[in-house]
């Protein structure tokens, strides 16, 4: 038997180390064992004209951008860190529907090349990775919803007789 095909969505990303740094000076963030969600407001209207016109996809942007932050002090394999971000990107692209937009950031804080996995890309270190990121963005939904939350659609829950 042959696998459903996926649907892979094509996240947009965050390219600059000016990017990178705006979004870490001014961001809130929420962490878990491994993982830091920063989140910060887009600001493409301060950023040079230039670099607009160097990517398509920064010209058309309105939703969420992903930057990632996989050091090799805490994977030290390519193949690891590949991984990481192969699963923070399919992770976010799932989630970033219930998210507020604006320019986020996935850094590993802790080393993920323990004696635990059998290899640097095993099928048990993805599913951990898989299920922390879910976790950290649940929190971030979470965290976000309680935020943003407005009277009327409290009413029209409480309301609700299903």
């Amino acid at each position: 038997m042959t696998s459903a095909p996926q649907v892979q969505v094509k996240v947009a990303r965050l390219q600059t180390h000016a990017q990178f740094e705006a979004v870490l000076q001014q961001s809130v963030s929420i962490s878990n064992f491994y993982f830091v969600l920063h989140h910060g407001a887009s600001k493409l209207s301060t950023e040079p004209q230039q670099e607009k016109l160097q990517s398509v996809d920064n010209l058309f942007f309105q939703g969420s951008r992903l930057g990632l932050i996989i050091p090799k002090r805490w994977a030290k394999r390519a193949v690891t860190r590949s991984l990481v971000k192969r699963q923070c990107r399919a992770q976010f692209a799932l989630a970033a529907a219930n998210l507020p937009a604006g320019d986020w950031i996935i850094r590993l804080r802790r080393s993920l090349d323990s004696g635990q996995w059998n290899s640097a890309s095993s099928p048990a270190l993805k599913q951990h990775v898989r299920q922390e990121i879910q976790h950290l963005l649940a929190q971030a939904q979470q965290r976000w919803s309680k935020e943003h939350s407005y009277p009327s659609e409290q009413v029209l829950i409480k309301g609700a007789s299903c």
